[in-house]
């Protein structure tokens, strides 16, 4: 027979499981709002901040209980310390605590001008416009610096830039081609002047006829730059010399024609088309627009062109028949590819303002037909040399980047 058991303690047992039960139930239940509460993130529409001082912007943030972030900005009009931009934008729906990137404006005057020596010219452009900073003045010299570089700026780097109205830049054209006195010319033969000429380095020469002579013709009478002067041998050199009178032919009139009616009036005075430089300007009429020499000449000599045209490469200057243009077989070679000649060919970028990397050709068309003879990259500053063999008449097309140059007879 089991003992009695005590009502008392019974009573005492049930309460303790009962206290035992809330207080698990109470445990269970902070614990699921704790989950809730960490992964559902309250989500806000972003405040506008554009336009407050920063310390306003950042208390307004951060009381909604975002993080802030801020980086300089330079924005013409706006004050100092003004927020002038936010990322994320105004609006934007956003979970409280992200990031929210600010920037503010920085006046130009607290901040020091920059290094600019060393930089492309487009680069150093770039940054000064990013400072408001506008460019007084753009200067090139030769330097040892590489071409585009910027070699000198004013006012120096680290200066201040309040009170600054601008940037004074010097660009770097390189190194400086060599210098040589001109000879006195005047008088002695043109070829002894063109050879005495090329000796000292000079390849750029143009050589008109200025006059008639019959007991000296072929003579130098006038010249530019004068003699006794040190110029880079890249410089133009121009000679004027007389001609036979009983040789001389005169000129026609090309101004206004095209290209192919100017070809054909030069063939019908005995002349020859020499080299044809291309122009596009509304100021004047299509056609030629300058030619050289003017007046009288020697029958055959060539004669160069200006043409006016908005599509200079589409001029194709001498009718070309296609069946001239494949190439002789090694066993037997075409009668027209004999008698060649080997003429020299130099184009100087210097000469034609060109500083940048570009993509030159030459094309021939003589009596072997047509062909490109030279295609390559050509760098910043570097001149183009090499010989090139032709057969009979010739003509030489120069293209650059693809569009026709300069064509002319050698």
């Amino acid at each position: 027979m089991n003992p009695a058991v005590d009502p008392g303690a019974r009573r005492r047992g049930l309460t303790k499981l009962a206290l035992v039960a809330v207080l698990l139930l109470t445990i269970v239940v902070l614990a699921l709002l704790s989950i809730h509460e960490y992964f559902e993130v309250e989500e806000v529409d972003l405040p506008d901040v554009v336009g407050l001082d920063l310390a306003n912007a950042m208390r307004t943030l951060r009381l909604a209980r975002f993080e802030v972030s801020t980086y300089p900005e330079s924005v013409v009009g706006a004050g100092p310390n003004e927020v002038t931009s936010q990322s994320p934008l105004p609006g934007t729906v956003t979970r409280r605590g992200k990031h929210i990137s600010l920037g503010v404006n920085t006046p130009p005057e607290v901040a020091p001008i920059p290094q600019l020596v060393g930089l492309g010219e487009a680069e150093a452009t770039q940054t000064a416009a990013t400072l408001n900073l506008s460019l007084i003045e753009v200067g090139y010299a030769y330097s040892d610096q590489l071409i585009d570089r910027i070699i000198t700026q004013e006012p120096e780097a680290g200066a201040a830039i309040e009170g600054v109205q601008g940037l004074t830049l010097v660009v770097s054209r390189g190194p400086e081609p060599p210098l040589a006195s001109v000879p006195d010319l005047i008088g002695i033969e043109l070829e002894e002047a063109l050879n005495r000429l090329r000796v000292l380095g000079f390849r750029q020469i143009d050589a008109f006829p200025s006059s008639l002579s019959s007991d000296r013709p072929g003579v130098v009478t006038q010249q530019l730059p004068e003699s006794g002067v040190a110029v880079p041998v890249s410089t133009l050199i121009t000679l004027s010399y007389t001609l036979p009178s009983h040789l001389v032919v005169p000129i026609p009139d090309l101004k206004g024609a095209s290209l192919q009616r100017a070809q054909s009036l030069l063939r019908m005075a005995g002349l020859k088309l020499g080299r044809v430089s291309f122009t596009q300007t509304d100021e004047s009429p299509t056609g030629v627009i300058a030619f050289e020499p003017v007046g009288y000449t020697l029958s055959g000599s060539p004669v160069t062109l200006v043409v006016n045209s908005s599509e200079a490469g589409a001029f194709l200057l001498t009718p070309i028949d296609t069946t001239m243009r494949q190439p002789a077989t090694t066993e037997s070679p075409s009668p027209s590819r004999t008698n060649g000649r080997v003429v020299p060919f130099t184009f100087d970028p210097h000469q034609v303002g060109i500083t940048r990397e570009f993509n030159l050709r030459l094309v021939i068309v003589d009596n072997g037909g047509e062909r490109t003879v030279l295609d390559r990259r050509v760098e910043p500053g570097q001149t183009v040399s090499t010989a090139i063999t032709i057969f009979g008449d010739a003509q030489l097309q120069t293209f650059i980047d693809n569009q026709l140059y300069q064509a002319w007879s050698p």
